[in-house]
């Protein structure tokens, strides 16, 4: 979550009597708690709008997305040719990199729908590179 919506979050709770705000959305769950050192007091919160919290703080969708790396130095691979919008699988062998005339497999962690290919087929490749980002 942005720097942003997260203070809009904070201040919505400080400008309100309530102690603790909780939201949930398909891509994220927040729960911010106010705690203070002073005396409880019986009142009652005050209502604050689900609306209000919406339009401040989530006017924007969040896309998550995920990196696929090279986890060794050397030439990379595609087991197949891919395509912007083509679905991977957790588990799914994408390709190999080969360093010193042996093939290490690349392994996708994640599942979803490509969304960059950076890496070209047979390019020499670094640790930790990008090779295909996920959404």
């Amino acid at each position: 979550m942005e720097q942003t919506k997260l203070q809009t979050l904070v201040d919505i709770l400080l400008n309100s009597d309530s102690k603790e705000l909780y939201i949930e959305s398909e891509f994220e769950k927040i729960r911010i708690i106010r705690s203070y050192n002073e005396p409880s007091k019986p009142s009652k919160p005050k209502p604050v709008s689900m609306v209000k919290i919406i339009d401040e703080a989530i006017k924007e969708p969040v896309l998550t997305t995920n990196e696929i790396k090279s986890s060794l130095v050397g030439v990379f691979h595609f087991n197949k040719v891919y395509a912007i919008g083509d679905k991977i699988m957790v588990g799914e062998r994408i390709g190999y990199v080969e360093s010193l005339k042996i093939r290490n497999d690349v392994i996708s962690d994640f599942s979803g729908d490509v969304c960059e290919i950076p890496a070209k087929e047979g390019e020499t490749v670094e640790y930790g590179q990008v090779l295909m980002v996920v959404k």
